[in-house]
């Protein structure tokens, strides 16, 4: 009932009394607004509504007093009278705007987040080549995020550039040598500031052992490299060895160390270490020789020689020992290994020569692919026929690879008794998968009368490393 209209009244209409009688009044007074102020806005909506009231037009305001989403004010003021269903203006906290303090210095920055209502909150420190010493890096919240007034602002404040250091490191930092062998590995410097040039010294140890070390160069600069060179004589002490680098820079000191582990030099010699026979083509045999040389001061006698299998079969590799039994100090002798291309793919073994000399048996890895292209022309031989004198007949004459393996194709000419009659073009690939074939277009083109010929060669990897044709016609 709107303010100052009668609600009721009694008696109540149409009762009849006394003329001069009293008639007794109730008057509305309307509806109290209620206390909203530092209720979430939700909250508030609700008591708003529960008081027979609506919520009329919603602001913000930042403050740094009512949490973010609570009331700040009402308009009308809570106690007010009003009409039923009136509508209560609500003003909303947005809280208190992070202030922007990165590149201020830490005092400033304690300023500025002070004069928002906030407070600073953890302080760290890091080394910075961009900020100045005392100045802020970051800061969180971040500058502009919205955050309840008395809340912390963490702030990184810069202590300036790194003072200058540096590092060093091996890569790679182990390295195994063999009696009479040599050995290197990388030394480098890492930076942190701009320090001067680093002087690098190398120590082994134990020392006095036929071990030496050495560096080129000895000073580096920032982000340079040194080669750490090993050196151990025939006669050096088999075993592990620690070898320090030291860097210098100033009064500043850091070191490094490599792993070394020198082996014992094997008495017998063999050259090569490994045997690759290479792509063999099928059917075909290949002998290869492995030299064996005394390395040591007293006789050797090699007694066995073995296969051992891989992807091999057994008829594969066969070894003949061509060596006098036993071997001389400082003289050398032949294994002669026959590699029989038997089976198509690439087959594998190891050779065991077994001996008097220490770590019997020595071991040489034996390898070779079989291959096995087989190259067809059809038709066989190209025949042109009859050819008017300076006329030109072409022919197609097609390659196919029968084999199981591909045909390498690495050119394609003719030759024999009249190749000038003759010329040729195709469309042949460089590799020729199995079952593959191409076109080889011959051209007849007689000078003379009389029959002329010549010899299309297909050069490839077929057994004896060319395929060929005859072409023949007749000049008329």
């Amino acid at each position: 009932m709107p303010i100052g209209n009668v609600i009721s009244e009694s008696p109540s209409a149409g009762t009849l009394v006394n003329s001069g009688s009293a008639v007794d009044l109730v008057v509305s007074t309307g509806v109290a607004v209620p206390n909203v102020v530092g209720l979430t806005q939700t909250a508030a909506g609700t008591s708003i509504t529960n008081a027979g009231l609506v919520v009329g037009v919603v602001t913000s305001a930042p403050s740094s007093t009512v949490p973010i989403g609570n009331v700040i004010s009402e308009s009308p003021s809570a106690a007010t009278l009003v009409n039923s269903g009136s509508a209560v203006d609500l003003v909303v906290s947005t809280g208190v705007a992070v202030p922007n303090v990165v590149g201020l210095t830490q005092t400033a920055a304690t300023t500025s987040i002070n004069a928002a209502g906030l407070v600073v909150g953890t302080v760290t420190t890091v080394s910075s080549f961009t900020v100045p010493a005392g100045n802020v890096i970051s800061e969180s919240p971040t500058a502009g995020m919205h955050v309840n007034g008395g809340s912390a602002v963490d702030i990184m404040v810069s202590t300036g550039p790194p003072p200058a250091d540096f590092s060093i490191s091996a890569m790679p930092s182990s390295v195994t040598v063999q009696q009479g062998g040599t050995g290197s590995t990388s030394i480098r410097t890492t930076v942190v500031g701009s320090p001067g040039s680093v002087t690098l010294a190398a120590a082994v140890s134990p020392s006095g052992t036929g071990v030496t070390v050495s560096l080129t160069p000895a000073s580096l600069s920032a982000g340079a490299n040194s080669n750490l060179s090993i050196i151990a004589t025939s006669t050096a002490t088999a075993g592990p060895y620690t070898i320090t680098i030291t860097g210098t820079e100033g009064a500043t000191t850091h070191s490094t160390a490599v792993a070394l582990t020198v082996t014992v030099r094997p008495l017998l010699g063999f050259t090569p270490s490994s045997l690759d026979f290479g792509t063999v083509n099928l059917n075909k045999i290949v002998n290869r020789n492995i030299t064996v040389t005394n390395l040591g001061t007293s006789a050797i006698s090699i007694t066995t020689l073995s296969i051992t299998l891989g992807t091999a079969d057994a008829a594969a590799y066969t070894p003949t020992s061509f060596c006098l039994s036993p071997l001389p100090p400082s003289k050398s002798c032949s294994i002669k290994v026959a590699f029989r291309a038997d089976v198509i793919g690439t087959l594998t073994a190891t050779l065991n020569v077994t001996d008097t000399a220490p770590f019997s048996p020595q071991q040489i890895s034996l390898t070779g692919t079989v291959i096995n292209p087989v190259a067809q022309f059809s038709p066989r031989p190209l025949n042109f026929g009859n050819v008017v004198v300076g006329q030109s007949k072409t022919s197609p004459v097609q390659l196919t690879n029968l084999g199981q393996t591909d045909l390498i194709i690495t050119g394609i000419a003719l030759g024999g008794i009249n190749p000038g009659d003759f010329s040729q073009a195709n469309n042949c690939p460089a590799v020729l998968p199995p079952t593959a074939s191409c076109t080889i277009q011959g051209t007849f083109t007689p000078t003379v009368v009389g029959t002329r010929t010549a010899t299309l060669i297909v050069t490839d990897n077929v057994a004896g490393g060319k395929s060929t044709t005859t072409f023949t016609g007749v000049g008329k």
